[in-house]
């Protein structure tokens, strides 16, 4: 990967500073606002899917749905500053890459999926997660031209490696201290919030989970916030090397290398992963190798990537045999991986052609899941899997088509020459100035992360603690970025010196990433996903050949430009405002349950879903509102809002056991209603036909009718349960006790005996 020099090479390079023509402000924005909204996002937890918390909680709520979309659209805003600066300057000349061409197929296709998705919502949100990825890569792309701020880049991520170890101090040792303390204080109270008091399986669950010590971090996976360790960690390990390369007798290199690697070592073995634990020493021994044979793989690059190729592809065909052979693979947790990926492939048969739209793979797995694979889970865990079952087979190949071409585009020796760094240095960029654009990029990034993740309306002390922790994180992360992308502390000045192996270390840290995802579902993750395709984006731009002499089509660059701002308030007008509205109404319902007016907390509930109808959850959440409130009472309003929640999602069990549950025990006298109730257990099972529990709750609902038919088909039922029951394995949480099963065997009997068998 030797870098060869290009004479044609423009020498305007984009500066982290503001220009000599009014013109460059919209880049340097671009590049100021681009790499904040990373931060905001990597430091910002989004929970826009957690269906878990209760409206009856106090607790702060942060990051919901709007507040993602409007993140993203956010992150469209760099690209469309940069089509401007290129309509503004006919000598500013935009780049053309095939990735980001695959990339956009892929965000399209994925927003087109909410039309036919189950679950509409999600679908678009994951939509929107991924439009926001290919504007981020692409402005990242234009706007990252030189070492310069390639080297900013690098100490950002540096930067933001401090602040996450910051973080998971406070976490681990306050946070989660607290956490507990209050649990145990409250946990009856809390159990019976979440409705969990009576369900002894997702109580033990839950309190697992309340006990558990693993560093989750921003986000909602202990393996995703090690996935980000390890990305942020490479690429702070290549900064290091560089500076050390550099100048041997400056201990900012070494510095830099001493803070980062306990500091992420500690963080991986908190988050408990095992796949962070070793993909580090992968990638320092693939930096090294890389190090030591630059000069042969770059002249030797496209038989180099081709041989990488058939490694990565004989790898597939040995995973996919050992797991077909042995029906799994080395270990519990990739043996559970392997049955996820069994299920998708059921899923697949089926919905071969679209798939089943994205973020929907949770809905339609609990059909086809193994007996053995008791675990409900929303993702399969594989980049690859989940584009190829929620998008079909044209989303895999297209999948396989975007990291394929990426790899071709990062692994070119093509790289800034010399002459473009100097363009960008000067006086201009030393003291004050110099880390102008680092505070600059810091300051906006807390403003965004403070906005979206406090919850303003939750107690002042907890406001203040929040904005003051925040603060505290950025002001870390904005010395740490100042080190890193400093010349020197005695004389400060931007680096502009070429940085090759900063630039293996974030081809390699991109790929560990990719490999942490065959396994995990990180990249699906709005900060992870942001953070990668930015970075992939800065290592396309320092890659990309020279646009110097290429023609300038300022018209088409006009019309795209003219398309981006008018899908963006698209976006806006019809996905993000309905939304904040709806939510802004959930807010009002959840404090008016807690004040005991349950009846105006169903209106403002179903008020929210006619702002947004895609979104089932607000129709099923003012439905179990008025169930609570109503007792023991029938009502034809409830089970219009069980019906409105079934439609908007007819995949989800839980709204047909709701339905059947509460037919049961308000309306079981009716004929019709009994056929009703059959009807719900009998989808619900047939969504989930694995779930030991459904079958046991049908079967106790069938006896109480008491018919000859429903006795035989209670006694089925239970076979069935004691059937599922016993394929799992000995120590899986949901097997029923022996003493359940005695009791069921025992019913079985009885109604055996009533039918004179």
């Amino acid at each position: 990967m030797r870098m060869k020099s290009d004479k044609k090479r423009a020498t305007t390079q984009e500066i982290p500073v503001v220009g000599s023509r009014p013109v460059e402000w919209l880049t340097q924005i671009a590049f100021v606002l681009a790499l904040a909204l990373v931060l905001a996002r990597a430091t910002t937890g989004d929970f826009s899917k957690n269906r878990s918390e209760p409206l009856t909680s106090a607790a702060p709520r942060v990051g919901g749905p709007a507040a993602s979309i409007g993140l993203d659209l956010l992150c469209c805003l760099p690209a469309i500053l940069v089509l401007s600066r290129r309509v503004s300057d006919r000598t500013y000349v935009l780049r053309w890459s095939w990735s980001v061409a695959g990339l956009g197929a892929l965000a399209l296709l994925g927003l087109a999926s909410t039309i036919w998705a189950s679950n509409k919502f999600w679908a678009m949100l994951s939509g929107f997660h991924l439009m926001a990825a290919l504007a981020m890569l692409w402005a990242a792309s234009q706007l990252v031209r030189s070492w310069l701020r390639f080297r900013m880049v690098g100490a950002v991520y540096f930067g933001l490696l401090i602040a996450f170890f910051a973080y998971a101090l406070l976490y681990q040792f306050v946070d989660v201290p607290d956490q507990q303390r209050y649990f145990q204080e409250h946990k009856a109270e809390i159990l019976k919030e979440r409705g969990l008091d009576n369900d002894p399986f997702a109580a033990r669950q839950f309190e697992n989970k309340m006990r558990s010590h693993e560093l989750i971090g921003f986000y909602t996976s202990a393996n995703t916030m090690a996935a980000m360790t390890v990305l942020v960690l490479i690429v702070s390990i290549g900064l290091g090397v560089q500076r050390a390369l550099d100048d041997r007798t400056d201990a900012t290199g070494a510095g830099l290398l001493i803070v980062s690697v306990p500091a992420a070592a500690w963080m991986i073995f908190e988050a408990r992963s095992k796949t962070a634990a070793m993909t580090p020493i992968l990638a320092v021994v693939a930096l090294a190798a890389i190090w030591r044979w630059r000069d042969p793989l770059a002249r030797h690059a496209r038989r180099a990537f081709w041989a990488g190729v058939a490694c990565v592809a004989l790898a597939v065909i040995a995973v996919v045999a050992h797991g077909l052979y042995h029906h799994g693979l080395p270990g519990e947790s990739l043996t559970f991986r392997w049955y996820y990926w069994v299920g998708a492939m059921r899923i697949l048969v089926h919905h071969a052609f679209v798939g089943v739209g994205l973020d929907n793979f949770g809905n339609y797995y609990t059909g086809v899941r193994l007996p053995v694979a008791s675990e409900e889970v929303k993702d399969p865990h594989n980049v690859f899997v989940r584009f190829l079952v929620e998008l079909g087979v044209p989303g895999g190949l297209l999948c396989l088509a975007w990291v394929g071409r990426l790899a071709w585009e990062l692994t070119r020796p093509v790289a800034p020459t010399d002459n473009a760094v100097r363009a960008t240095t000067g006086p201009a960029y030393r003291g004050v100035r110099a880390i102008s654009g680092l505070a600059w990029i810091a300051t906006v990034g807390l403003a965004l992360s403070v906005v979206v993740g406090v919850d303003f309306s939750a107690d002042k002390g907890y406001v203040l603690f929040e904005i003051l922790k925040k603060t505290c994180l950025f002001a870390l992360l904005l010395v740490g970025a100042s080190v890193g992308s400093l010349k020197s502390v005695q004389a400060p000045e931007l680096d502009p010196r070429p940085a090759p192996v900063l630039l293996y270390a974030t081809l390699v840290a991109l790929a560990a990433f990719l490999l942490h995802n065959l396994i995990d579902f990180s990249f699906f993750e709005p900060g992870p996903m942001i953070a990668f395709a930015f970075l992939a984006g800065c290592a396309l731009g320092v890659r990309q050949p020279s646009v110097a002499g290429r023609a300038r089509k300022t018209a088409l660059a006009a019309v795209a430009l003219a398309v981006c701002v008018v899908g963006w308030l698209i976006g806006a007008g019809f996905a993000w405002a309905p939304t904040a509205a709806a939510e802004d109404d959930v807010a009002e319902a959840a404090t008016d349950l807690r004040a005991g007016r349950a009846t105006e907390a169903v209106r403002m509930l179903k008020q929210a879903h006619v702002l947004q109808r895609l979104n089932s959850d607000y129709a099923f959440k003012a439905a179990q509102v008025a169930i609570s409130a109503g007792g023991d009472v029938y009502s034809n309003e409830t089970m219009e809002l069980l019906a409105t929640a079934i439609r908007a999602d007819p995949m989800q069990p839980s709204y047909f056991l709701t339905r059947a549950g509460y037919l049961l025990h308000t309306a079981a006298d009716g004929d019709a209603h009994r056929e009703q109730i059959r009807s719900d257990f009998r989808r619900a099972i047939a969504l989930d036909p694995n779930e030991v529990s459904f079958h046991v709750d049908f079967a106790d609902a069938l006896r109480t009718f008491n018919t000859p038919a429903d006795r035989d088909e209670a006694v089925r039922e239970y076979e069935s349960a004691l059937r599922f029951n016993s394929l799992l394995k000995p120590n899986e949480p949901k097997r029923l006790g022996e003493a359940k099963v005695a009791e069921i065997q025992k019913r079985i009997e009885e109604l055996q005996q009533k039918s004179g068998r």
